[in-house]
């Protein structure tokens, strides 16, 4: 994970994305310490929060890249309108979790919330591959706060 965060930053694009990419190396090192106090699962949750910040990094990177493309029909519609639903609904989860996190958890909040206007209108406007990149990276960034969350929780137990 160490080398994706390295050739990320090193085509660190808008703030949001360089942000985003701050955040994951902030987890990464709080899990090593997490890790090294003897608090696997901790170090785990930890470990994909800031896996998700990466993939939702990507899924801007793709969004920007394919803007303009035209859509492939009305199944694409369908399926757009489906990913913006849980992202709209993937919002809603994380206020809960924002609530509960405090700190910096608002500014994902706002930051899905932002991203989920530019997937509205470029869903609006057809570009319905755009749209839906948008709706991913909503998600992965409310992924961040839930597994925040889960890291700040009890731990499950064994089996």
């Amino acid at each position: 994970m160490e080398r994706s965060v390295r050739r990320l930053k090193e085509q660190a694009g808008p703030s949001d994305q360089r942000w985003l990419l701050e955040e994951a190396e902030a987890l990464l090192q709080q899990a090593q310490k997490a890790l090294e106090a003897g608090q696997e699962y901790v170090s785990d949750q930890l470990c994909d929060a800031a896996d998700d910040a990466l993939d939702a990094i990507r899924h801007l990177r793709k969004a920007r890249s394919i803007r303009g493309q035209p859509s492939r029909g009305d199944r694409d519609r369908r399926e757009t309108a489906r990913d913006l639903e849980q992202a709209y609904f993937a919002i809603r989860q994380g206020e809960y979790f924002a609530e509960r996190l405090k700190g910096n958890a608002q500014r994902y909040v706002e930051l899905a919330r932002r991203l989920y206007q530019e997937a509205r209108s470029a869903y609006d406007q057809g570009e319905l591959a755009q749209a839906s990149e948008l709706a991913e990276a909503i998600e992965e960034i409310i992924g961040v706060l839930d597994n925040l969350a889960q890291a700040r929780s009890f731990e499950p137990p064994r089996l």
